[in-house]
């Protein structure tokens, strides 16, 4: 094993042992799988973060004028090469400089899935290893923990930049404690 997946594996139990954020720490067990945000390519530290460093994403100067505080995101499925879901996430109500959670979308989890907030290149998670395999047609809800810094929110940055980062983000089966109860009803 490499040092760098080493120190990823460690990041991520890290994180994995932190209590899910409020309103997801009152769902049942096993409904909320965690795709911690840290190690592997451009993180960067945070001590805030649930595992002490995220993934960044600067924002196009004035873009957050622009648009009004609004984050594009994607659903995609790589295997077909094609978008399933393009949404927006609206950070206008946000507490600059704390991470808070964000729906992102109901949707199913395809077995090429990603998601990708405002570009391709900062802030990407898979969600492949999610696929429910039998049962493509299952709906997910995507949620992320989502901080944003930078002069439209109140906040000096180094570099003068709009910044979204991200810690985690979170694959909420709706499905499992409806289950559950068929299960034990039988």
């Amino acid at each position: 094993m490499s040092r760098e997946r080493a120190e990823t594996a460690y990041l991520t139990c890290k994180a994995l042992s932190k209590p899910l954020p409020s309103p997801l720490d009152k769902l049942p067990s096993g409904r909320v799988k965690q795709l911690p945000q840290c190690g592997g390519s451009y993180p960067i530290e945070d001590p805030a973060a649930a595992c002490g460093e995220a993934k960044t994403q600067p924002f196009r100067d004035d873009q957050m004028e622009k648009q009004g505080k609004k984050i594009g995101f994607d659903i995609y499925d790589k295997a077909t090469k094609r978008t399933l879901k393009h949404g927006e996430i609206d950070a206008s109500k946000c507490n600059p400089g704390k991470y808070e959670v964000y729906f992102v979308s109901k949707t199913t989890i395809p077995r090429g899935g990603l998601v990708a907030f405002d570009s391709w290149w900062g802030v990407v998670g898979s969600l492949a290893p999610y696929y429910p395999a039998g049962d493509e047609f299952r709906e997910f809800e995507i949620l992320a923990s989502l901080k944003f810094v930078g002069p439209s929110f109140g906040i000096k940055t180094r570099d003068n930049k709009d910044r979204m980062f991200c810690d985690r983000i979170f694959i909420v089966d709706k499905q499992v404690g409806s289950q559950r109860k068929t299960n034990d009803s039988q």
